[in-house]
């Protein structure tokens, strides 16, 4: 396009289709709104640059999330806050001065395309806006409307995190004119998003407020997903759970899988931080790579009846697992209400979960025989020691 935005033109055409941001105005769009804050902080704890994170809902119905480090990379050979104005504004991105961001994961006033960030967005949604930030002796203050700074110097407010040596505070109200006005951040929403996300990365803590009702939540995953598998089975396994991590060109998989006696809660999965839906490509990629590792299995036991009429039925039964699949953010499109995988994400997920599988199972033969009886295959007790 030749026609070139100016600030202006880009903060009204935001204010004009919220939707294309946060996914509409009622529940799920606030929901969205906080997301970006939510995601923010679970990428700095992924790269080790803050280790606990707060977030508060607010009696005037606005929400504030502090870290008690930098969510960001502060770059050696600059002034540690000399940057931070164009991560939170359309400006530059209006204006087409901003060079590509020197390291990925920061986010500038639209678009972090390693983490869908869009700060700048979420700023031009808000009633207000306030960011203070400090290290290594700095501080910075700003406080926006609509997007646009104000004159003047914000106050600082003390928190749990003012007394490390670098962090940052983002406190904003969503846009009243832009929301259903009936709308306010759920809790029990936030409550049931940060459960699972903060098992996506072991060792952070997650501290939940609600300043309305005095309510408060804390979270911390030692193992990670595995806490998580064993949360939502609700019992003991047979083992502890199996957990791996690998990656097939821009396909990353994590999992963890545990099995039970009894019948269990089958798989749960992410994409991109994002619960999806069952029956997508990437549980059929699952399916498909558990199917082969122990049919192999069974043929290099030489058990050729039992790899033939080998049903994974059963066996999935007894399984609680939850799958954790990093893709292209841009795959996904704009934010939605129903997030499946793409197709092509199959074929790698099946890869990774035959190699990874089949290996375990020749590790463990005592639990390869108990999960062929799940499966009904005869003489599963040849294997028992």
């Amino acid at each position: 396009m030749d026609h070139e935005f100016t600030p202006d033109d880009l903060r009204r055409m935001i204010r004009r289709r919220p939707g294309m941001y946060v996914g509409n105005r009622d529940e799920f769009g606030l929901s969205m709104f906080l997301e970006h804050l939510l995601v923010l902080g679970f990428n700095a704890g992924r790269a080790g640059r803050v280790r606990a994170i707060c977030v508060d809902l607010l009696a005037d119905g606005a929400c504030r999330v502090s870290f008690d480090g930098s969510p960001w990379p502060l770059l050696p050979w600059t002034a540690p806050l000399e940057s931070l104005e164009p991560w939170f504004t359309v400006d530059a991105f209006a204006s087409r001065t901003r060079a590509a961001s020197p390291v990925l994961g920061t986010p500038s006033g639209i678009h972090c395309r390693d983490s869908e960030v869009y700060l700048g967005a979420i700023n031009v949604l808000s009633s207000r806006l306030d960011v203070v930030a400090w290290s290594k002796g700095q501080t910075w203050r700003r406080r926006y409307r609509a997007g646009v700074a104000e004159e003047g110097i914000l106050p600082f407010v003390p928190s749990e995190a003012s007394g490390t040596d670098s962090g940052v505070h983002i406190t904003c109200t969503p846009d009243e004119s832009l929301f259903t006005s009936t709308v306010r951040f759920s809790w029990s929403g936030l409550q049931e998003r940060v459960h699972a996300m903060s098992a996506f990365h072991a060792g952070v803590s997650w501290t939940l407020r609600d300043e309305a009702t005095g309510t408060e939540a804390r979270f911390f995953r030692e193992r990670g997903l595995a806490d998580l598998c064993a949360e939502l089975a609700d019992t003991s396994f047979i083992q502890e759970p199996w957990t791996f991590e690998g990656q097939v060109e821009d396909v990353r998989l994590r999992v963890a899988l545990g099995w039970r006696h009894r019948l269990s809660r089958g798989l749960s999965s992410w994409v991109n931080l994002q619960r999806c839906l069952v029956g997508g490509p990437h549980h059929r990629g699952f399916l498909v790579g558990m199917r082969r590792a122990f049919v192999a299995r069974l043929r290099r036991l030489g058990r050729e009846r039992d790899a033939q009429t080998f049903s994974d039925g059963a066996l999935l039964e007894h399984l609680t697992g939850v799958l954790d699949l990093r893709i292209a953010p841009d795959i996904l499109g704009n934010p939605s209400k129903q997030v499946f995988a793409p197709p092509e994400v199959e074929a790698p997920v099946a890869r990774l979960v035959e190699d990874w599988v089949t290996r375990v199972l020749a590790e463990d033969p005592k639990l390869e025989a108990t999960l062929f009886r799940f499966a009904g295959c005869e003489r599963a007790g040849e294997n028992e020691p």
